[in-house]
């Protein structure tokens, strides 16, 4: 489809007055950019404009010319071209005593450069000298260049011109000084002094604006130590009383509500103070309950702040009745028609439940947790989720969990599967019922997840079934349970490998208790014939079919033939294996001691000084045998030879004639 055709902004004609537009070149420009119709036609286009405006810029030019030079040229770094040839002329033109000159150019370089810019040295002694001016303009266009362009060495160059800005005459300027002064402590909160006396001024100020701009110096300051700043809680309430009560000018209002930012700024303020503090929190309850019980939710910024308000309730020390209304204004996303204010409601919903867990309880919330589950929206779906695995107990871990698996069924994407399989483990090891639905739940997750389930949640359900209880009738019915569901698995035409793993060692350690050694020998072998590729996999497979060959005495003919097979595979592990089994066959009783039946948790007593090798070493260097030396050891021998190879000298003596044999 084809992109419209597209005007020039207003802003730019309206540089050049009401009866005049900018050239046909630039309009030729824009037009072209918007209905080119590939990108290298657009690269095409404004890499011709590069070339032009390269020749143009550095000749002799009208004041008006260079203006649309320079906003032509930033098009040009708009859409990847590298002007840096270029970006001394935006430095001229900041240095201009036209106001129109002057406020292109700091506009160009706040687009430009970067904090860490060389160029920026040559900016300094005009945002000193623009800083001192009386005209409000030029002082107001440095100081949103400086926000912008400022870093530590620009600091004590423009920090007192900017301090004394904050005692100028006309507000906007003050509050456009607070704003660099927040910019300053962001890059360099030590050479910024009595920082707290200049942001308690601001906020004292008799300007809505100025106030509200030292509002975030506050929250940094109370962010990195909000025990300094609890004396100020009462401060900032009344200035939320003072909002919420209409006393604000009707420019600071949006769709009728007054100062939506500057409350939703004060309330991440009151979360701070009041957080594990009853008493400081207990002077904002009266207004935070008075902000959510105003709220309109006509227009998407009252959710803005009703969500604001929510999240500070679970903050603040808690108030019962407070978490009420919370709740109440939760209810109102979950029935929004919009998918991103569900999103915020769950969002909410996830954070009440941590402070009062009887409201996911509720069955009006329930029947909405329900319906954003089967949502198409994904990024819904996995909030809603993120909020069961919250409210989980073990009451309704079963229903969780059959959900969890249900989606982990049906979704492709691996991370969310990923995800889904973390989840699932962790709440089946933190509240399973009993361990034959762990077990059970625990085989679906490793036959759904696969590759994406970690190997020590396999180890974890082995040594439940290994250990189980101190009941040994319950220990035996445990393990029955396991072998069962394990030789129905094996049915099934594939498996993960991982789920093989934990299938062949219980069947290894306890097929005995419900079936004859040489039935599950035979479902092994047929395994083992089967398509698995992983030698890791086989290994675990041999390895069972060598303690089912122990119990049964001898290797049955059919079983031989697959060994044999194992046999010339390449991996080294595997063949010692098989070979092992194989040696250990001839002597019965040997390979029973050596693969006990029902012995995984028994103690074993490992000498690990091998002193079993005492006699073997001695005989052996007794016979010249050469004595072991320690890695370290062998590698200073070498690299002492290989300096003594560079140290020998060149040899200049000819080599002896040949002779003639």
């Amino acid at each position: 489809m084809e992109r419209p055709a597209v005007s020039l902004p207003r802003f730019i004609t309206g540089y050049y007055g009401p009866r005049s537009s900018a050239s046909r070149a630039f309009q030729l420009l824009v037009r072209g950019i918007g209905e080119a119709k590939s990108k290298h036609e657009e690269e095409r286009i404004i890499r011709e404009e590069f070339l032009v405006l390269k020749q143009k810029i550095s000749q002799p030019s009208s004041p008006k010319q260079m203006r649309e030079f320079l906003v032509r040229l930033i098009y040009c770094e708009m859409l990847g071209i590298d002007a840096s040839d270029l970006h001394i002329h935006a430095i001229n033109f900041a240095q201009q005593q036209n106001m129109m000159d002057k406020r292109i150019g700091y506009l160009a370089l706040s687009l430009f450069l970067h904090e860490n810019h060389p160029l920026l040295v040559l900016l300094v002694n005009t945002l000193q000298r623009d800083l001192k001016s009386t005209n409000v303009l030029v002082i107001m266009s440095a100081l949103t260049a400086f926000c912008k362009l400022i870093n530590t060495e620009m600091v004590p160059a423009v920090l007192q011109q900017v301090l004394s800005l904050l005692d100028f005459k006309r507000d906007i300027v003050r509050k456009k000084a607070v704003m660099a002064l927040h910019r300053l402590h962001q890059k360099c909160p030590s050479m910024v002094s009595n920082i707290e006396e200049h942001a308690l001024k601001a906020l004292h100020d008799r300007d809505f604006g100025v106030f509200s701009s030292s509002l975030h110096i506050f929250y940094d300051l109370i962010f990195e130590n909000p025990m300094k700043f609890k004396h100020l809680v009462q401060d900032f309430v009344n200035l939320q009383q003072k909002v919420i009560s209409g006393k604000l000018d009707k420019q600071f209002e949006y769709h009728n509500i007054p100062g939506p930012w500057i409350q939703i700024k004060l309330l991440k303020i009151f979360a701070l103070l009041g957080t594990d503090d009853q008493k400081v929190s207990s002077q904002m309850y009266d207004v935070i309950n008075k902000t959510i019980s105003s709220l309109s939710t006509g227009a998407l910024i009252g959710y803005a702040i009703a969500y604001e308000c929510c999240r500070t309730i679970t903050l603040i020390y808690p108030n019962k009745q407070l978490i009420t209304k919370a709740g109440k204004a939760v209810g109102l996303f979950l029935v929004a028609k919009s998918n991103d204010i569900k999103y915020l409601g769950i969002t909410a919903l996830a954070a009440l439940v941590q402070v009062n867990a009887s409201l996911a309880t509720e069955a009006a919330f329930q029947l909405i947790i329900i319906d954003c589950l089967d949502d198409p929206d994904e990024m819904l779906k996995r909030k809603t989720l993120d909020l069961l695995c919250r409210i989980t107990n073990a009451t309704n871990v079963e229903t969780v969990c059959d959900k969890f698996l249900q989606h982990l069924r049906h979704t492709n994407d691996a991370h969310f599967r990923s995800e889904l399989v973390a989840r699932v483990t962790e709440l089946a090891e933190r509240y399973a019922p009993d361990n034959s639905w762990y077990i059970l739940t625990m085989n679906e997750v490793l036959e759904l997840g696969g590759d994406l389930v970690r190997p020590d949640v396999a180890y974890n359900l082995m040594r439940l079934i290994a250990e189980g209880h101190d009941d040994e009738e319950l220990d035996d019915e445990l393990r029955r349970f396991a072998v069962l569901s394990y030789l129905d698995l094996l049915e099934k035409p594939a498996l993960p490998d991982i789920l093989i793993h934990v299938i062949c060692w219980v069947l290894g350690e306890y097929s005995y208790i419900v079936s004859e050694p040489n039935t599950v020998l035979e479902q092994l072998h047929s395994l083992l014939d089967g398509k698995l590729k992983d030698s890791k996999t086989k290994r675990w497979v041999v390895s069972a079919m060598g303690k089912l060959v122990a119990q049964i005495g001898r290797i049955p003919d059919s079983v031989a033939g697959a060994l044999a097979k194992c046999r010339a595979d390449g991996d080294v592990d595997l063949r010692q294996r098989v070979y092992e089994i194989q040696q250990l066959s001839c002597d019965p009783n040997l390979m029973a001691k050596v693969f006990p039946v029902d012995a995984s948790c028994e103690d074993l007593a490992v000498d690990s000084s091998l002193s079993f090798l005492d006699e073997f070493v001695a005989n052996a260097l007794s016979q010249g045998a050469t004595p072991y030396q320690p890695r370290y050891q062998r590698e200073k021998v070498q690299q002492s030879k290989e300096k003594e190879r560079e140290s020998e000298p060149l040899k200049y003596t000819p080599y002896d004639p040949p002779v003639r044999p």
